[in-house]
């Protein structure tokens, strides 16, 4: 599918770009896993996040590895993330500056269709969730044909229906499709209404969301060689929570139906996107993938150029920035300010100091009758140390306060 991204990539222009690396890995059993490693260039106090550019960057790459695979150079194809991080979802400050609904649906298709390349790849597809993994990471990951999870992951999660959204890009339909009704229900609705609560590693391997769970140590190196007996055999995958007959007959609707009067008696009928989120949970009872995934370009386009997500947005940027200078705290070049008056102040002191030691030095070298006869000569004025020995104490208090 070609998307047409004419207006997004306008946003893109000062995007922080998580950038698609690959390498090949040669697996045990002679076999080669091309491995994409998401990574920002930035330290761990920058999580990777998925704008315009990253998402076109990592489809042209996944293009060029389906190719690879078609040709037989590769067995296998693993996604994973820099440290701590496997992708903290869409990049905010690009969503939030969507100029309409047709940029807000070029997004969502975007989206799938990059992400959406993991699907029937033409060889097996993993993700290694090595890290923090929100939004569009989980959906990287539900994209993929097989998960691994790092147990020392300390967030999993769909907080999109706590910003005023929806899962976008593959989310509302494959979850359900995956860990059941209830399960999704769970995670898409009622853990971002709870005050964004998030998974850990272990609850998501529970629920299903992970095939594996492996110690932090050797997570990649567990991970790659258990894909390795995946993808020839040796290991058999079962996901007991994938909704059977009986799930799709009885308990989906009547499931959404609770959910539905839940919402109602708690937060009412003004807020859009938990109703959305219903809607298209309902929707993947019956829905294909591809009937699912349009679904979401639609119910994205409404709620990202609606002024629910706009007021949800600026309220986090707020927070956010409020988070980083907290009122009343001084800013970068105050304080450096502050820092060079200090400085000032003690060495004006030191200077003092020193004048004043010179000055008891040489009052010392002379005799007691000298220093009596000069005493009694001096008059009263005289008798006061010098302005020039004493301690610039009061100048330096101003300086501390400017």
């Amino acid at each position: 599918m070609s998307v047409d991204t004419s207006q997004l990539v306008e946003l893109s222009a000062d995007e922080v770009v998580t950038h698609s690396y690959v390498r090949d890995v040669n697996l045990a059993s002679g076999g080669v896993l091309a491995l994409v490693t998401l990574d920002n260039d930035r330290d761990h106090r920058r999580p990777s996040t998925l704008g315009p550019a990253t998402l076109i960057e990592f489809s042209s790459t996944m293009d060029v590895l389906r190719g690879r695979a078609a040709a037989g150079e590769i067995q296998a194809i693993g996604v994973t993330g820099k440290p701590y991080f496997l992708a903290a979802g869409a990049d905010l400050s690009k969503v939030g500056q969507i100029p309409s609904r047709d940029a807000g649906k070029q997004m969502a298709m975007l989206g799938h269709d990059a992400l959406g390349k993991l699907h029937d790849a033409g060889v097996p597809t993993f993700v290694f969730i090595n890290g923090l993994a929100l939004g569009g990471g989980m959906e990287i990951a539900l994209n993929a044909d097989y998960r691994t999870v790092d147990a020392t992951a300390p967030a999993l999660a769909f907080p999109e229906v706590f910003l005023g959204i929806i899962p976008g890009w593959g989310g509302a339909w494959l979850l359900p499709n995956l860990i059941g009704i209830e399960n999704a229900l769970k995670v898409i609705v009622e853990n971002p209404l709870k005050n964004n609560r998030t998974l850990k590693a272990k609850e998501a391997f529970d629920l299903g969301i992970a095939d594996a769970i492996f110690g932090s140590a050797s997570f990649l190196e567990e991970s790659l060689a258990w894909a390795d007996k995946v993808v020839h055999g040796a290991v058999r995958v079962t996901r007991p929570n994938v909704p059977g007959k009986i799930e799709r007959a009885v308990k989906w609707d009547a499931a959404i139906g609770i959910a539905r009067k839940t919402l109602q008696s708690r937060i009412g009928t003004v807020a859009k996107s938990p109703y959305a989120a219903l809607d298209l949970l309902a929707g993947a009872k019956r829905a294909s993938r591809e009937e699912g995934f349009a679904a979401e370009d639609e119910a994205l386009a409404d709620l990202v150029s609606g002024d629910q997500f706009r007021a949800s947005i600026y309220a986090f940027d707020l927070v956010q920035k409020r988070a980083k200078h907290p009122a009343g705290a001084p800013s970068p070049t105050s304080r450096g300010r502050s820092r060079k008056s200090a400085s000032s102040a003690q060495d004006s002191w030191r200077r003092s100091s020193r004048c004043c030691s010179s000055a008891s030095s040489r009052c010392r070298s002379s005799s007691p009758t000298s220093i009596r006869r000069a005493s009694t000569r001096a008059s009263p004025a005289s008798a006061r140390p010098s302005t020039s020995c004493r301690p610039r104490v009061a100048s330096a208090a101003t300086s501390r306060t400017d």
